[in-house]
């Protein structure tokens, strides 16, 4: 649960209590003459009926969040029913869940360990962004090598992650099945991130691994490394 999916969750209830609250009532105001607003704010303050007000005052985030629910359903099976290889060929559905079988982590370790060591250049050890690409080649080299990069798993740079996968953070180099491909949820099929930072302080390196517990929680990682 990210800051900005709570701040977010905060604007929409603090946007149905205004609509609940003072919009709604002027409306039923001008079409039922009858509808008294004073006791309605008597109730909000708690003098008579306080729960029936905020029912009330609460109504169209309620339907706000029904409706949310519905879109997200709706999205949910239309991905999970009708997904589409990128190359245009239909994915079997199947009634069974297909078990992926994910890169073994010891080869992965192996992989990063040698695309590590291959890293010799002086240049690329001056700014994180060219130590960056240097070893996104070399581990793209180093996975493919030992026949990790088969079907549809992927060796992506800074992958944006977005609503849909729960955060908002850019992991700096991921290995996965994207979600377009398998049909399946972003929150299944990632095998690992790497997350790098060049002259870190205590604080940063750990600000980043709290980063990388986020990543773990949400997105399920089978593994992640930090490089410092």
């Amino acid at each position: 649960m990210s800051t900005r999916w709570l701040a977010r969750e905060w604007l929409y209830l603090m946007g149905g209590v205004v609509v609940g609250a003072l919009v709604l009532p002027l409306g039923l105001r001008a079409f039922f003459p009858a509808f008294e607003m004073g006791k309605f704010y008597d109730g909000l303050l708690g003098s008579h009926d306080a729960g029936l007000a905020w029912v009330f005052a609460l109504t169209p985030y309620f339907i706000c969040q029904l409706v949310r629910s519905v879109i997200w359903a709706t999205k949910t099976l239309k991905r999970k029913m009708s997904p589409t290889h990128p190359q245009g060929n239909v994915v079997s559905i199947s009634h069974q869940p297909v078990k992926i079988k994910f890169p073994p982590r010891q080869d992965v370790f192996k992989a990063t360990e040698a695309a590590l060591k291959s890293i010799r250049e002086t240049r690329f050890f001056a700014t994180e962004r060219g130590y960056q690409g240097r070893f996104y080649c070399a581990l793209q080299r180093e996975l493919d090598r030992r026949g990790l990069l088969l079907a549809d798993w992927v060796l992506e740079m800074e992958y944006q992650k977005s609503a849909r996968h729960n955060l908002t953070q850019r992991p700096d180099i991921v290995l996965h099945i994207p979600a377009e491909v398998s049909g399946a949820v972003p929150q299944e099929n990632n095998a690992a991130v790497w997350a790098l930072k060049l002259r870190a302080s205590q604080d940063e390196a750990r600000g980043d691994c709290l980063k990388l517990n986020d990543l773990f929680r949400v997105l399920r990682y089978s593994v992640g490394f930090f490089i410092i």
